[in-house]
């Protein structure tokens, strides 16, 4: 059984992303690779994107779009740039 109080009670299945920000704007993930397939993670991000998206619009009283754009623009900046080393 999920520990997430949000899916039906007949509905379960992995976490599969954490993140964790830990000191100065460090970030650490704990990836579950139960699913392997790209469709699927590239729906996850953008859904994850959409909500992260959403919820500073709504702290900020600014549009979604505009936010989804500006989070968009971050992305893509920052995958353009060499990956940092895993330590």
């Amino acid at each position: 059984m999920s520990d997430n109080p949000n899916l039906p009670e007949d509905e379960d299945g992995p976490a599969l992303l954490q993140v964790w920000l830990v000191g100065e704007g460090t970030l650490h993930c704990s990836i579950d690779m139960a699913e392997t397939d790209p469709e699927l993670w590239s729906q996850v991000l953008a859904d994850l994107t959409q909500h992260i998206a959403g919820a500073i619009a709504d702290e900020k009283g600014v549009d979604p779009e505009m936010m989804l754009a500006e989070i968009h623009n971050g992305v893509t900046k920052l995958l353009s740039e060499a990956p940092e080393e895993d330590a």
